[in-house]
């Protein structure tokens, strides 16, 4: 989030180039246009990803877990 305010700070108040401030900062000259184009930086967060195959399998993985953890432990050579 400082980045954001940093490089709004540097092309608005101080009249820099947005190909300066992206070559000082290490991004790339979309990442400084689109931290222009809003006044507030906004955080977005994707939902978790969906897992089909935990569905099917789930059950019979935790068995199989559940079994190794109570039985013999593999031996470290």
């Amino acid at each position: 989030m400082d980045q954001v305010h940093v490089v709004r700070h540097k092309v608005l108040v101080e009249g820099q180039e947005i190909r300066r401030v992206a070559r000082e900062m290490g991004i790339a000259r979309n990442t400084v246009k689109r931290y222009l184009e809003r006044p507030v930086p906004v955080r977005v967060e994707k939902a978790p990803r969906a897992r089909p195959v935990w569905r099917k399998a789930g059950a019979r993985l935790e068995a199989l877990l559940a079994r190794r953890r109570g039985g013999r432990r593999a031996s470290s050579v």
